[in-house]
C-alpha cells in the first residue's frame, strides 16, 4: 500500500475580487490584472508560496451563459490558482455597491453623511460572506493558512472559525479602520466585530486603525485587550500593524526598461524645461482631488513667476461612475481643471493636464521617472501605495503627502500636509 502524498502547506487568499479580473465583449472572454492596491501589492506572492486565490471574477453571474461559467472557473483554476465565486447582479448591487460601498467605505472613511443604513444590503452582505465560506469550504486543507482580505468579509473569518475551529486564519483590513465614535453609528457593528474575531490575527495599516479596532472591541464587545492581545473563546487573537509595501524592485529597475524608456522620451521632450507635478488617483471622494487642484490655483496665484514654467499632470482612474456622489465629483474635478486652464493657461502653456484613465504599468513607470512632485491629498486614505510606488521609481523628486494617509506614518521625508490647508499645499 503507498503512502499518501504528503500536501504542502497553502495560503488561501479570500478576497472580493481576485487579481485577475474577467472581462466579456460581445460573448468573448478576457482576462486582465486587476486594478487596485491589493491585487498589486499581493500579486507577489505567487511566485514564493503555493498558493489558492478566493474570489469574484467581476462579472455578474447572469451575463455569462453557463458554459462561460464553467470556462471561466477552468481557466481561472488552471492558470491562475484561483477558486470562482459567482455573484448574482442582485447581489453585486445589494452587497457591494449597496452595503460595502454605500455603507462600510463612507463611514469608515469619516463621510457620514453619505452612509445609507439599509438592512435588506446588510441581510446580502451575510448572505454573501456566507456564499464565499460555502465555496471555500471543501477546499480548505489541514495546515492551510487562509487570509481574508478587507471590509467586503468582515463576517467570513467567524464563520471558518465555527466549522473548522483548529484552522489559522488572518484578516487585513486595506482601509481606515473608524474611531469609535464614528463606528458605533452602524447598526451592524457588534456583528462585524464578532465576525473579525474568528481571526487569529487581525492587521491594520497603521497604530491609530488598530488603536480604534481595539477601544471598539471593548466598549461594544466588551473584550479588553493586553499588548494588542485580546483572549476570547479560549484563544489568543493578536492585533496588530503591517503596513502594506510594493514590489520595489519592479518600480526602481522600471527606469532600465526599453517599455518604460520608449515613453520616458516623448514625456521629456514635451515637458522641456517645465516642472511636472504628478497626481495619480482613483476617483473617489476621499482621495482629496478638489483640493490639490485648490492648492494648486492658490499656488499660481500666488506664485505668478511660476506661470509657464509647471504642469500639473492629473491622472484620474474612472471609478463608479453610476454612483450620484461620484457624478457630482467628477463634475466638479472637470469644472475645476476648465477654471485653472481659462484663467492661467495660454497659447503654448496648459497648467494642468487631465488623464481621465487609468495607466498601464509602463506609462505609469514613465511619468514617475518624469515627475518633479508628487502630490497625494487625501481626505482619508488606509496606506496610499502611489506614495511608495514614486518613492521606489525615483532618486530625487518630492512628495507632498496629506497626514491623514496612512504611508505619512512610515514614510519618513516627505512634506506632510493637512488636505484642508490650501496655503500650506501651496
Amino acid at each position: 500500500m503507498e503512502a499518501p502524498e504528503e500536501q504542502n502547506e497553502r495560503i488561501i487568499i479570500v478576497s472580493n475580487r481576485l487579481s485577475v479580473s474577467v472581462g466579456l465583449d460581445e460573448g468573448n472572454l478576457s482576462f486582465s490584472q486587476s486594478m487596485g492596491g491589493l491585487a498589486t501589492g499581493l500579486s507577489s506572492l505567487h511566485e514564493s508560496y503555493d498558493m489558492l486565490w478566493v474570489g469574484w471574477p467581476g462579472i455578474p453571474s447572469e451575463e455569462m451563459t453557463l458554459e462561460q461559467q464553467r470556462l471561466v472557473e477552468q481557466r481561472l483554476a488552471d492558470e491562475y490558482s484561483s477558486l470562482t465565486v459567482h455573484l448574482s447582479r442582485e447581489e453585486v448591487q445589494q452587497f457591494y455597491l449597496g452595503f460595502c460601498n454605500n455603507t462600510i467605505w463612507p463611514l469608515f472613511h469619516y463621510f457620514p453623511s453619505y452612509v445609507e443604513f439599509d438592512h435588506l444590503n446588510y441581510a446580502s452582505y451575510e448572505r454573501v460572506n456566507q456564499l464565499f465560506f460555502d465555496r471555500l469550504k471543501p477546499h480548505i486543507r489541514p495546515g492551510d493558512s487562509i487570509w481574508v482580505h478587507d471590509y467586503q468579509l468582515m463576517l467570513l473569518p467567524q464563520l471558518i472559525r465555527d466549522e473548522f475551529p483548529e484552522s489559522q486564519v488572518g484578516f487585513f483590513l486595506h482601509i481606515p479602520f473608524p474611531s469609535y465614535e464614528m463606528f458605533r453609528l452602524l447598526p451592524w457593528r457588534r456583528e462585524l466585530l464578532e465576525g473579525l474575531l474568528g481571526a487569529d490575527l487581525i492587521g491594520f495599516h497603521t497604530y491609530d486603525y488598530a488603536r480604534h479596532f481595539l477601544s471598539s472591541v471593548r466598549r461594544i464587545v466588551g473584550l479588553d485587550n493586553h499588548l494588542g492581545s485580546i483572549a476570547f473563546e479560549g484563544r489568543s487573537i493578536g492585533v496588530d500593524v503591517f503596513p502594506m509595501g510594493i514590489d520595489y524592485a519592479k518600480y526602481s529597475r522600471a527606469s532600465q526598461l526599453e517599455e518604460v524608456v520608449k515613453h520616458i522620451e516623448p514625456i521629456q521632450q514635451t515637458m522641456g524645461e517645465r516642472k511636472m507635478i504628478l497626481s495619480v488617483d482613483r476617483l473617489d471622494y476621499s482621495k482629496g482631488i478638489p483640493n490639490r487642484l485648490w492648492g494648486y490655483r492658490y499656488f499660481l496665484d500666488d506664485h505668478p513667476e511660476w506661470h509657464g514654467r509647471v504642469v500639473l499632470a492629473m491622472i484620474v482612474a474612472p471609478s463608479r461612475e453610476g454612483v450620484p456622489q461620484y457624478k457630482e465629483l467628477k463634475r466638479e474635478v472637470d469644472e475645476l481643471i476648465s477654471d485653472i486652464n481659462g484663467n492661467f493657461g495660454t497659447i503654448d502653456w496648459v497648467p494642468v493636464q487631465y488623464f481621465y484613465r487609468g495607466f498601464p504599468f509602463e506609462e505609469l513607470a514613465a511619468m514617475y521617472e518624469c515627475a518633479d512632485v508628487l502630490l497625494v491629498t487625501p481626505i482619508r486614505d488606509g496606506m496610499n501605495l502611489v506614495a511608495k510606488e514614486y518613492a521606489a521609481a525615483r532618486d530625487d523628486g518630492v512628495v507632498i503627502l496629506s497626514e491623514t494617509a496612512g504611508a505619512a506614518r512610515e514614510l519618513g521625508e516627505p512634506l506632510v500636509i493637512n488636505p484642508a490647508n490650501l496655503p500650506e499645499i501651496a
